[in-house]
C-alpha cells in the first residue's frame, strides 16, 4: 500500500453486512511486502471521510494481501479511507499507509422468503366457524435478515383462501372473508392478515410474496371447528337387542319397553355438521301426548359417533306422541336451544316364534288328542302381556312320508287365552299315522318353527298280515314269508315285545313243509322254509294254542327244480383219498371222477338218470367204453371211470366235458395233477423284437452266456460283432442285441454296402433258430431235474409204506406198489426231458460243422460212483435177478452217458469216402477244458476211455479241450498244411511248411524257456489254392525259423516252399 492512493472506481456494499476487504502493502519503492515483521504492532482502520468516523477492522495477512471484514452501519455514497496503523510510532503522519475508495452502502434486496408469526409450521391452527384468525407476516432480505422498515425494496403480499374439496362446499367460496394490514414495527417491516371461515373442516390460506421477477408461497392449515349448534337433521331411531337374528327394525318407531338409540345430524349456524361432543352443553328429551301432557320417557349416553348424536331412549306407552329435544349450556341453564320436534309412534313388538315356549308330551298314540301350550315371546325376548296388540294369529301343516293323510283325517286346531300377565296359545293335534311326525307352525309372515313328534301305534286294535313271495315253487326253494302286525289306523306295531309269536302250520297237503328258522327282522316276523315234496299245500298262521288267525290263509303250488348246468361239475378223484397230489400220466390206463349235479336252487339234483345219458368227450371226441355208477350215499352224484391210455399225448392241461341228456356241463374237467412231455413254445418264449433285437421269455441271462454259448453262436451266424445280452427290467426275460456291423459290410475300395431289409431278416432268423436249440436244452434240462426230485419223493414214499407193512401197519397192501409205479413213470418221463435236452444242445453246438469236427458241450456223463451204489441197491432189495439188475444198470449207463452215446453215434455214421474226398480223414472231438463244470473235465476221462478200451483207436490232444482221432495219416512228398500242439505250455499252432513225419519246435518255449520242445504233426492236408492261414488268436503272424524245423534241420538249410 502507497503512503497515500485513492481509486476513481466505485463499489458497492450492504447496510449491516460484514464484507472483505482486500488490498497490498508496498515499500516507497514499489516493492511488495509479503510479510509484515510482528503483526501484532499494525491496525487496520477504516475511516468515513464524510462523518470523520474511524472504525477498527479484524484483519490477517496471506500470501502479501492483507484480508480485512467490514460492516457498514449507514446508508448512502461516500468515500471511504483504508489505514494501515503502525502502534509502535506516535507521529500519525509517519505510521499511516491509506488508500481511498468511493463506496456506496445500500439496503439488502428484499427476498421472496417469509415467517408466520404466533402460527408454527406443519401444525394445523385451530378456529371455529365465523370467527376472525389474525397472525403477522415477517419479511427477509436476501442474506436471511429482517427487512429494514426505512427498506425502499418493494414486496408485494398475496392471501388467498384455497377452496374445500368437496364439491358441494365450492358454491361457499365467496363468503370467505381475508384482510391484510401494512404494520411497522421499530426496526423491521411486517404485515398483519385477519382470515374468517365459515365452512368447518380443514382449510388452507396460501400467501404469495413478489420482490421483483421472484415470488415463493406458503400453505397455512387451518382446522374450522363447527360453531354453537342450532337445529338437528335427518332424526330416525334404532332398536337393538333383537334375538331373531332376521328381524330389522322399523327406523321410524319405537318399542314400547325397549331402550332405542334417537340418531339425527347436529348442525350449527353454517350448515356445520358437529363431529365432536362438546361438554359446554346438554342434551335433553321431553315427552307429551297429543293435547299437551307430558309422558314419562328414559334417555341416557348422549354422544356424537359417527358425525351422528346419539341419545338411548326408552318409553313405556304405546301410541302416538310427541317428542322435543333442546339443547342447554352449562353454565347458563335458563339459555335453551330448541332443536327439534319430532312426531314418534311407539308400538309393541312383533311375535318371534322360534324364540317361544312349548309345552307339550312329545310321545303320543295315534288317533289320541296331543294338547300343545306355546307362550308367546317377541322379538326382543320378552312374554306379550294381556294387554298386547301383537297379531298371534297362528297356522299349521302336518308333515310325513306317509301318502295316505286324507284317508285318516288328522287335525290342528288354536286357541288364543289371556291371563292376569301374559297370552297363552292352545293347540289340539289328532295324529293318526305312527313314526316320528313333524307339525309345523307358522305365524302371519309364514315364519315356521316344527314341533317334534313321536307317534306310537295303537296297540289295543291291531291284526296280523301275513305276505307270501310266490304262488307256485319248487322242491328244495327256500321261501321267505313276512308276518306284520298292525293297528286300525295301517301302523305297523312293534312284534319284538310280544310273547305269543305265531307259527306256520299245514291244514292241507302233502308231508313236506320243513320251517327252517324263524326270526325277527326290521320288526317283522320272517319264516325260512322249504318243502320236501311236490304238491299243493294249504297254510296258515297259528298262536301257541293252534288257533287260527284272522286273514292269514293261503294256498301255494310245489314242484320239481330243473337242472343247474352251471353250478354243476366234474372232479377228478384220486386213487387213495390222503394222497391228493397223485400224479395223472397220458400211459395210465384210466382216472376216477364224480360228477354233482346241482339243481337251479343249489340243491343235488334228486332226479335218476339212466348211465346212457351221461357223456364224456375230450377234445371234441367221445371217449368211449367209460363206466357210469350212481353213489350209494349221496343223491345227483356219478362216479364215472374214464380210460385214458394212448387218449392224452404231449398236452399241457387237458380238459374233459361232461354230457348229460346231451347238453354240455359247463365246468370241464381240468386234471389238477396231469403230469406229461411239455413241448417248448418257440413263438412265445423267443420272438424278435424291433431291429437286430431278440427277445427271450422265462430265461436268465447267465443262461445265455454259459458255457461259450455266445462264441458259439456267432460261429454258426458267421459274426465278426460280439453279441450283448440284457436282462429286462422287472421281467425274467433276457433282450439279446446283434452287432450292427451285421447289416453292412465293405468291398475293395472302402465303399460300403447296406444288407437289404430281407437280407436283415434272414440273419435274425438264423440266429434265432440256433438260439432256440440252446432255450428248448435248457428248459427241459431244468424239467427233467424237477422231475429226478418228485421221483425221489415218490422213492422215500414206496420205502416208507414198505416199512409200514412191514411193521404191521394196515395202509392198503397195494399202497407201496402204487408209489413205486408212480416213480417209474417220473423217471421215465424225466429220461424223456433228458434225451430231448440232450438232442438239442447237441444241434446247438454241432450246427454248421463238417463231420470232421464233433462237439461234445453241454452232454452229460455217468457218474460210475453212483451208479455201483445203485446196483448194490438192487441186488440186496432181492426184487430182480441178476441178469434183469445188470440189463437195467446198462440201460442206466447208456441213457446216462449223452456225450459217448452221440461221440458212438458219431463213428458208426462217419463216412470215409467223403473224409478222403475233403482231405480231412480225422475226428476232432470236443470235449471242453472243464471250466464250467465242478470236476474239472468230467467229458474227456469218458471219451478217452470210451476209445481206448471199446473202439481201440488212437488219440492225440489238439488243445486243453479237444481230441483227435486220424484214420488215415497224410503221406504226400510236398509240404502241406498242418497243425500242431505244445503239451509243455500248452498251445496249439498252425503251419503251411509242415512236412511228413517232421517235427516243429513251439516257439513260446523256445523264446521264453530257450527249450526245443519238438511237437509231431496231429493234422495234414495239401495245401488248397486259395488256403488262408490264420495264427492263432494271440500269437499273431510267426517267421518259419529254421532252427525250430526238423526238414530245415535235417536238410541244413531252409525248407523249399511249394
Amino acid at each position: 500500500m502507497a503512503k497515500k492512493h485513492r481509486s476513481d472506481e466505485m463499489g458497492t456494499l450492504y447496510y449491516g453486512i460484514k464484507s472483505l476487504l482486500k488490498f497490498e502493502v508496498l515499500d516507497k519503492y514499489g516493492n511488495l511486502i509479503e510479510q509484515l515483521r510482528d503483526e501484532r504492532c499494525y491496525d487496520v482502520m477504516i475511516e468515513d471521510t464524510d462523518n470523520d468516523v474511524l472504525y477498527r477492522l479484524e484483519w490477517k495477512m496471506r500470501n502479501g494481501t492483507i484480508l480485512a471484514t467490514f460492516s457498514p452501519k449507514q446508508v448512502g455514497e461516500g468515500l471511504l479511507t483504508v489505514r494501515l496503523v503502525d502502534k509502535r510510532l506516535t507521529s500519525k503522519k509517519e505510521s499511516t499507509c491509506s488508500y481511498q475508495i468511493p463506496i456506496n452502502i445500500l439496503f439488502p434486496p428484499c427476498s421472496p422468503s417469509l415467517t408466520v408469526k404466533s402460527l408454527h409450521d406443519n401444525v394445523e391452527t385451530r378456529s371455529l366457524a365465523g370467527k376472525d384468525v389474525v397472525f403477522e407476516v415477517q419479511f427477509y432480505d436476501i442474506f436471511g435478515n429482517p427487512v429494514h422498515k426505512d427498506s425502499k425494496e418493494t414486496c408485494e403480499l398475496v392471501v388467498q383462501p384455497l377452496p374445500l374439496k368437496t364439491v358441494g362446499e365450492q358454491n361457499k367460496e365467496e363468503e370467505e372473508e381475508v384482510y391484510k394490514t401494512k404494520i411497522s414495527t421499530a426496526e423491521n417491516l411486517c404485515f398483519a392478515v385477519t382470515v374468517c371461515f365459515r365452512i368447518a373442516g380443514l382449510r388452507e390460506v396460501k400467501l404469495t410474496v413478489h420482490s421483483g421477477s421472484k415470488s415463493s408461497s406458503k400453505d397455512i392449515h387451518f382446522r374450522v371447528l363447527p360453531s354453537t349448534p342450532h337445529y338437528l337433521n335427518d332424526v330416525n331411531f334404532t332398536t337393538y337387542g333383537a334375538i331373531d337374528e332376521n328381524f330389522s327394525a322399523n327406523p321410524k318407531i319405537m318399542y314400547r319397553n325397549q331402550w332405542s338409540i334417537l340418531e339425527g345430524t347436529l348442525v350449527d349456524c353454517y350448515d356445520n355438521v358437529l363431529l365432536e361432543p362438546s361438554s359446554d352443553y346438554n342434551i335433553n328429551l321431553k315427552l307429551s301426548n297429543d293435547i299437551g301432557k307430558e309422558k314419562q320417557i328414559e334417555y341416557k349416553d348422549a354422544e356424537i359417533r359417527n358425525e351422528r348424536l346419539r341419545v338411548q331412549a326408552m318409553i313405556s306407552g304405546s301410541g302416538k306422541h310427541k317428542l322435543l329435544i333442546t339443547l342447554t349450556h352449562r353454565d347458563c341453564p335458563n339459555q335453551v336451544f330448541y332443536l327439534k320436534e319430532i312426531q314418534i309412534h311407539v308400538s309393541d313388538a312383533p311375535l318371534y316364534l322360534a324364540g317361544s315356549k312349548f309345552r307339550y308330551s312329545k310321545t303320543a298314540v295315534a288317533g289320541k288328542v296331543i294338547q300343545l301350550e306355546i307362550v308367546p315371546f317377541d322379538v326382543f325376548g320378552c312374554s306379550l302381556p294381556a294387554s298386547s296388540t301383537t297379531d298371534c294369529n297362528l297356522t299349521a301343516e302336518l308333515l310325513s312320508h306317509i301318502s295316505e293323510l286324507d284317508k285318516y283325517k288328522e287335525t290342528v286346531d288354536f286357541q288364543i287365552m289371556k291371563n292376569e300377565s301374559n297370552l297363552i296359545i292352545s293347540v289340539s293335534i289328532v295324529l293318526t299315522k305312527a313314526g316320528r311326525r313333524r307339525v309345523t307352525i307358522f305365524d302371519k309372515n309364514k315364519k315356521s318353527i316344527e314341533v317334534p313328534i313321536h307317534v306310537n301305534p295303537d296297540q289295543n286294535d291291531a291284526l296280523w298280515e301275513l305276505t307270501i313271495p310266490k304262488e307256485n315253487a319248487y322242491r328244495g326253494e327256500n321261501l321267505i314269508l313276512t308276518a306284520c302286525l298292525f293297528d286300525r289306523f295301517k301302523n305297523e306295531v312293534r312284534t319284538d315285545v310280544l310273547e305269543d309269536i305265531p307259527d306256520l302250520i299245514k291244514r292241507d297237503g302233502p308231508d313236506g313243509l320243513h320251517c327252517m328258522e324263524t326270526s325277527m327282522e326290521d320288526n317283522k316276523i320272517v319264516i325260512q322254509c322249504h318243502f320236501n315234496r311236490a304238491g299243493k299245500y294249504d297254510l296258515c298262521l297259528a298262536n301257541e294254542s293252534g288257533i287260527t288267525l284272522e286273514d292269514t290263509s293261503f294256498s301255494i303250488t310245489v314242484q320239481e327244480a330243473p337242472l343247474d348246468y352251471s353250478s354243476s361239475s366234474i372232479i377228478w378223484l384220486p386213487q387213495y383219498d390222503d394222497i391228493g397230489d397223485q400224479p395223472v400220466f397220458p400211459e395210465d390206463e384210466s382216472f376216477r371222477c364224480c360228477l354233482k349235479l346241482k339243481d337251479v336252487f343249489g340243491y343235488s339234483y334228486a332226479a335218476n338218470l339212466a348211465q346212457d345219458c351221461i357223456k364224456v368227450e375230450n377234445d371234441n371226441t367221445e371217449v368211449k367204453n367209460i363206466k357210469v355208477s350212481a353213489c350209494a350215499n349221496e343223491s345227483g352224484s356219478y362216479n364215472i371211470v374214464v380210460p385214458m391210455k394212448n387218449l392224452v399225448n404231449d398236452c399241457k392241461s387237458p380238459k374233459f366235458w361232461c354230457f348229460v341228456n346231451g347238453i354240455k356241463i359247463e365246468n370241464p374237467l381240468v386234471l389238477p395233477t396231469f403230469t406229461g412231455f411239455e413241448k417248448y413254445d418257440d413263438d412265445q418264449k423267443c420272438q424278435l423284437h424291433e431291429f437286430l433285437n431278440i427277445v427271450c421269455y422265462d430265461v436268465k441271462k447267465r443262461e445265455i452266456l454259459g458255457n461259450d454259448n455266445i462264441n458259439n453262436i456267432k460261429r454258426v451266424c458267421d459274426m465278426s460283432g460280439d453279441l450283448k445280452v440284457d436282462e429286462l427290467e422287472d421281467s425274467n426275460s433276457a433282450l439279446i442285441r446283434l452287432p450292427s456291423e451285421e447289416i453292412e459290410y465293405k468291398l475293395q475300395g472302402g465303399r460300403t454296402i447296406r444288407c437289404s431289409p430281407e437280407e436283415v431278416e434272414n440273419k435274425m432268423q438264423k440266429c434265432r433258430n440256433v438260439l432256440l436249440h440252446l432255450l428248448r436244452a435248457n428248459c427241459y434240462r431244468e424239467k427233467a431235474f424237477q422231475l429226478d426230485e418228485a421221483r425221489e419223493d415218490w422213492k422215500m414214499r414206496a420205502s416208507e409204506n414198505y416199512r409200514k407193512i412191514k411193521e404191521g401197519e394196515w395202509i392198503g397192501k397195494d399202497r407201496p406198489h402204487f408209489c413205486s409205479e408212480i416213480k417209474e413213470k417220473y423217471a421215465a418221463l424225466m429220461k424223456r426231458y433228458h434225451n430231448a435236452a440232450c438232442e438239442e444242445i447237441f444241434q446247438f453246438f454241432n450246427a454248421e460243422r463238417h463231420q470232421s469236427v464233433i462237439d461234445l458241450h453241454g452232454l452229460l456223463v455217468l457218474d460210475e460212483k453212483k451208479l455201483r451204489v445203485y446196483e448194490r441197491q438192487l441186488r440186496s432189495r432181492g426184487r430182480l435177478t441178476t441178469d434183469e439188475v445188470n440189463i437195467k444198470i446198462e440201460e442206466e449207463r447208456e441213457h446216462g452217458n449223452e456225450a459217448i452215446r452221440k461221440l458212438q453215434e458219431r463213428l458208426d455214421q462217419y463216412d470215409m469216402k467223403k473224409a478222403r474226398e475233403d482231405k480231412e480223414p480225422w475226428l476232432e472231438i470236443i470235449v471242453g477244458s472243464g471250466h464250467h463244470s465242478k470236476v474239472r473235465q468230467q467229458i474227456r476221462p469218458k471219451v478217452e476211455e470210451y476209445l481206448e478200451k471199446e473202439r481201440k483207436l488212437e488219440f492225440s490232444p489238439v488243445n486243453k479241450g479237444a481230441l483227435v482221432v486220424t484214420f488215415e495219416h497224410y503221406t504226400g512228398k510236398q509240404p502241406c498244411f498242418g497243425e500242431y500242439y505244445c503239451p509243455k505250455c500248452y498251445r496249439p499252432w498252425r503251419n503251411g511248411r509242415s512236412w511228413v513225419a517232421k517235427w516243429q519246435a513251439c516257439y513260446k518255449c523256445h523264446r521264453e524257456k530257450d527249450l526245443l520242445q519238438k511237437c509231431f504233426p496231429l493234422k495234414q492236408r495239401p495245401l488248397k489254392k486259395t488256403q488262408s492261414y490264420n495264427p492263432t488268436r494271440g500269437q499273431g503272424s510267426i517267421p518259419h525259423l529254421q532252427e525250430l524245423c526238423g526238414k530245415c534241420t535235417e536238410l541244413g538249410r531252409p525248407c523249399p516252399r511249394v
